[in-house]
């Protein structure tokens, strides 16, 4: 008589995936940043984490709920959002965009940046960042994805 392992039993009916391609079918997000509404007051994008919520975003990046739900008209239930799923941030309430008549160039804001770090980086002081985007009203608080000027030296 033959043995058999009762656990390869129970997942030989299972199909996982095999290639790369597969993979991808599975673990994408279900929505790409493409689907978002391009909006004139969409300072950035913002793909929802597990564990967020409407709330929670909106605390984070000092915003209005409102603000939030209608710079992103595809939520048509704000309890029901998931992973992956990509929010446009209105600029209004992050200091909006930064001045077209930038004299150097545009820095996205990374993770863990701070002005006086971007002004280290890029050899500019940091009352020069400041004056080039009279848009921050608060200059402790910069958030990542939010776009900045950084003045030619």
């Amino acid at each position: 008589m033959g043995y058999f392992n009762a656990e390869q039993v129970y997942w030989s009916h299972l199909k996982f995936p095999t290639a790369k391609s597969d993979v991808r079918q599975y673990y994408e997000p279900l929505v790409q940043p493409e689907a978002v509404v391009q909006q004139p007051n969409c300072a950035f994008k913002y793909a929802v984490q597990p564990g967020d919520s409407i709330y929670l975003i909106a605390q984070r990046f000092n915003i209005n709920i409102d603000a939030l739900l209608n710079a992103n008209p595809q939520v048509t239930n704000p309890d029901q959002i998931f992973p992956g799923l990509v929010l446009c941030i209105p600029d209004q309430e992050l200091g909006g965009m930064p001045p077209a008549d930038c004299s150097g160039f545009i820095y996205t804001v990374m993770q863990g940046d701070t002005l006086w770090l971007i002004s280290q980086r890029f050899g500019v002081s940091l009352q020069a960042i400041i004056n080039a985007n009279p848009q921050i009203t608060n200059p402790n608080r910069i958030f990542p994805g939010q776009r900045i000027c950084i003045p030619a030296t």
